[in-house]
């Protein structure tokens, strides 16, 4: 059986599908979660933090580009051709960030 990163996503992690039309009639879907942490600074306090990933799917659900963003602010894309292969990208971005899947 191959994986799916896209069912792996929305049913065991929580992201949602989102689809946007555009004046063409074109759909594009894409799915979204926002990671977010409370981390203690020493001169600060408590600071929350998020992270935001999202994953565009193609119109032929053949490659998965991921975006990254800290905040508001993009901090890394990525074009997949292998749903495992995005599915570990995105663990591993998101460990490096202090985050978990």
């Amino acid at each position: 059986m191959k994986f799916n990163a896209v069912e792996a996503l929305i049913h065991q992690h929580g992201y949602t599908l989102k689809t946007v039309r555009n004046g063409s009639e074109i759909v594009h879907d894409f799915l979204t979660k926002t990671y977010e942490r409370v981390s203690d600074v020493l001169w600060h306090g408590p600071m929350r933090s998020e992270m935001t990933v999202e994953v565009h799917l193609s119109a032929d659900h053949e490659t998965l580009r991921v975006y990254y963003y800290d905040g508001r602010r993009q901090i890394k894309t990525k074009v997949h051709m292998n749903d495992k292969r995005a599915y570990n990208a995105i663990r591993d971005t998101l460990a490096h960030h202090s985050y978990e899947i």
